[in-house]
């Protein structure tokens, strides 16, 4: 066997331990993420049906360290926990963790993860049975505090997430064009944002306007 057929052969292996090694990763990189969403799927499940406070305190801090954490999030997840927050029948110990939760979120720079939440919560709401605990919670509050603390000051990098917002918000107005409650909770706060897209400026202004022609509606 010459030199040059033995270094191929060499190569081919190392390759294809490579491209062993690789795999492995990735399965086990789709392993964790599959046991992440099945436990918090679980902490989720107990934090909405158990009763005893000791135990949702402790639901709601495991639900809070995985998304801390990166390990796994999603826009509902996060709403259930904002939910919680707002929620004046919630613990007091249980509402203060969730405060020292988002306030972590905000000082490690995660405030999009409120952003994605802002939507399945405001939706949320109005769909609350009278006598669901929910009821309570202003719906104004909530996007008045998701607002501020995606405040484009507030973050250092340059993605400003109330361009985003502006995108979700309009596009829930126009979902909910029948909606009088929602679009003037909306219209109202639309104008708080601070949006740096020329175009997106004028897209919320001329929806603004036909919304409130169509619904004849009084801003305060």
């Amino acid at each position: 066997m010459d030199i040059l057929h033995t270094e191929k052969l060499c190569s081919d292996g190392e390759n294809n331990v490579i491209q062993d090694d690789d795999d492995d990763v990735e399965e086990f990189e789709e392993t964790d993420l599959a046991m992440s969403t099945d436990i918090v799927k679980i902490l989720t499940h107990m934090m909405d049906n158990n009763i005893d406070q000791r135990i949702r305190k402790t639901t709601v801090i495991g639900l809070c360290k995985i998304i801390l954490h990166d390990e796994h999030c999603t826009p509902n997840t996060v709403s259930k926990l904002l939910l919680a927050y707002f929620n004046p029948a919630t613990d007091a110990e249980i509402k203060q963790s969730l405060g020292n939760f988002f306030e972590s979120i905000i000082k490690t720079r995660k405030q999009e993860i409120l952003c994605d939440s802002l939507i399945p919560t405001l939706v949320t709401l109005p769909e609350t049975p009278q006598d669901c605990s929910f009821c309570e919670i202003e719906a104004d509050v909530v996007l008045k505090y998701v607002i501020s603390a995606s405040r484009p000051t507030i973050r250092s990098n340059r993605l400003n997430l109330h361009d985003k917002v502006g995108l979700q918000l309009i596009r829930l107005m126009k979902d909910n064009s029948e909606n009088k409650d929602i679009l003037k909770l909306i219209s109202k706060e639309l104008q708080t944002i601070e949006i740096s897209e020329e175009s997106l400026k004028s897209e919320i202004a001329a929806q603004l306007e036909t919304l409130c022609l169509q619904n004849q509606l009084i801003q305060k």
